[in-house]
């Protein structure tokens, strides 16, 4: 038998002995690369969580954020929603001032607008309910002073007016009316009310 074979002996020690070292190699890379991919992956996890919790932060200053937005857009819907009186805040109104019935009171709208014309509406009733003399009137007609926003309820220097005005502005204070009171030079006890 003359066959010889192929590789040589020496040849295949050679390469048996270097396949066994890179199989060597290859496990402690595969254990190295296993433990690097363990801790890389904890690394990772942990910048997540710290993302994922400056993320949960962003998030609950947002929802702050809109909900004190939202706060803010019902007051100013409060603010440009057209004022109303329902009948019930009539009544309650009507109970309020009725203790002063008799008095006359002067209702006017300064600018003369459909909201303000209803409102003045509301009122008369609100004060005719509560046994009061009522006038109605453009107050555009009647002057061309100053009115500030709301509701103004103007009293002469006369005691008892003062005293009436500032219960009714109180009435429709209670019933969400911004209402302001200014006294007049006249001395008679009658007193005006002017819608802005």
């Amino acid at each position: 038998m003359n066959n010889p074979l192929w590789p040589s002996l020496e040849i295949a020690t050679r390469v048996f002995d270097w396949a066994n070292i890179a199989l060597i190699i290859s496990l402690v890379a595969g254990v190295a690369s296993t433990a690097l991919v363990v801790w890389m992956g904890s690394i990772k996890e942990d910048y997540l969580e710290q993302e994922l919790a400056t993320t949960n932060e962003r998030a609950a200053i947002a929802e702050q954020r809109t909900a004190e937005a939202q706060l803010k857009l019902e007051e100013l819907r409060k603010q440009v929603r057209p004022r109303h009186i329902t009948q019930a805040q009539q009544q309650e109104i009507a109970n309020k001032l009725s203790a002063y019935k008799g008095h006359l009171v002067s209702l006017g709208v300064k600018p003369s607008n459909n909201e303000n014309e209803w409102l003045v509406r509301w009122l008369g009733a609100a004060f005719s309910m509560a046994g009061w003399n009522v006038e109605i009137h453009s107050e555009e007609a009647r002057s061309n002073r100053f009115v500030p926003d709301g509701i103004l309820v103007q009293s002469t220097q006369h005691p008892d007016s003062i005293s009436v005005a500032a219960r009714v502005a109180e009435a429709l204070n209670i019933e969400g009316l911004y209402t302001t009171t200014l006294q007049s030079l006249r001395r008679d006890p009658n007193f005006s009310i002017t819608l802005n």
